[in-house]
């Protein structure tokens, strides 16, 4: 089979490797469609290192990158509850199951949590081998070419549960970004009807393709953010979700909260963050950290997407491609080009594409 193989920094190569085989507690699923992740380009861009000992723990190097992913099942294990043809979505996360954190139901927090396509084989391959538990089957109302975008809304859909708000429709919401992360939270949170939604994103492409989701677009180059939500949202606004992680973001962001706002961040901030406190404690503001999701998260996520609940999420794909082409037209590209870009897709495929 075909598979886009990690070496390391600045490393991948696509090359014919040997088809994985399933066994007595593992499923072997021939990949649809995975999507990029910014996750995936860190690890391109800076290595292994990037994330620390995640990478330490799993197969050695070179595996196939790629952890939002689709496909059906090509092989099941008598009792696995799959067969040949079944549609899947996959749950990258491989948390120890032996922590507190795995004990008390927040394996999302597991310290010692793998992952998929991070330091195991993923989806960037026409085959994977992957356990059971980790297989989501999806309904025939989910179609295959978008459900790889499941994986980006299950992640926005844990970070909507934890603020615990009961009634949407009072709250006003500034969301710092408009890539792949802030595209799919302001589809998801649509369908919780807040009353204001406003986006500040630098890029006109993305701009362009987030604005009739939402109520208002700012530049923050061209325009005050904080002063733009004021006068559209009498005081500020109530929520804050931080999906671009930039120094900038950060101080518009809680600058446009109201008193008793909350400030979630789903980014991964690359440089530490600077806060001044006397200011936030003044205004009452709750900040909280969200990053990944559970088991509940994705069959919900799936629901959703199976009910038609999430209207637009087509619009996040901006490019499609062959599994030998994600070097030069993926990566690259997203390194040279990234503004242009929302989510790329890729698949072993041809006749996917072609179709």
């Amino acid at each position: 089979m075909r598979a886009a193989l990690f070496y390391g920094k600045e490393d991948i190569q696509v090359k014919d490797v040997p088809d994985p085989t399933d066994s007595c507690d593992k499923i072997l699923v021939d990949i649809e469609w995975c999507g990029l992740c910014g996750s995936d380009l860190h690890l391109f861009q800076h290595g292994p290192e990037v994330f620390g000992d995640l990478t330490k723990h799993g197969e050695e190097l070179p595996y196939a990158l790629g952890h939002e992913f689709c496909g059906r099942v090509n092989s099941a294990p008598p009792g696995s509850g799959f067969k040949h043809g079944d549609p899947v979505m996959i749950d990258p996360r491989l948390p120890c199951g032996q922590c507190i954190e795995c004990k008390s139901g927040k394996d999302y927090g597991c310290p010692k949590q793998g992952g998929i396509g991070y330091n195991h084989s993923g989806g960037l391959a026409e085959k994977v081998t992957v356990p059971a538990r980790n297989l989501h089957r999806l309904p025939e109302t989910v179609p295959l070419e978008f459900a790889a975008l499941i994986e980006p809304f299950a992640v926005v859909m844990h970070a909507i549960r934890k603020l615990n708000i009961s009634d949407w429709t009072e709250q006003d919401v500034l969301v710092l970004g408009g890539g792949p992360i802030g595209f799919a939270l302001v589809i998801a949170l649509r369908s919780y009807k807040p009353r204001k939604i406003i986006v500040s994103e630098p890029t006109a492409v993305r701009r362009e393709k987030i604005a009739q989701f939402v109520d208002l677009v700012v530049d923050p180059l061209e325009r005050n953010v904080p002063a733009a939500c004021r006068q559209l949202c009498a005081g500020g606004v109530d929520v804050v979700f931080d999906c671009a992680g930039s120094a900038p973001g950060l101080v518009d962001g809680l600058d446009a909260l109201k008193c008793e706002g909350k400030y979630m961040n789903i980014a991964m901030h690359e440089k530490p963050m600077t806060l001044s406190a006397l200011p936030l404690a003044l205004k009452h503001v709750t900040i909280i950290f969200s990053a990944v999701y559970n088991a509940t998260d994705m069959d919900e996520t799936i629901k959703l997407f199976a009910q038609g609940t999430f209207h637009g999420y087509e619009g996040m794909v901006t490019k499609r491609m062959l599994v030998d082409d994600v070097v030069k037209e993926g990566f690259k590209e997203l390194i040279e080009h990234k503004d242009d870009h929302i989510k790329i897709l890729i698949t072993p495929k041809a006749h996917l594409i072609e179709g």
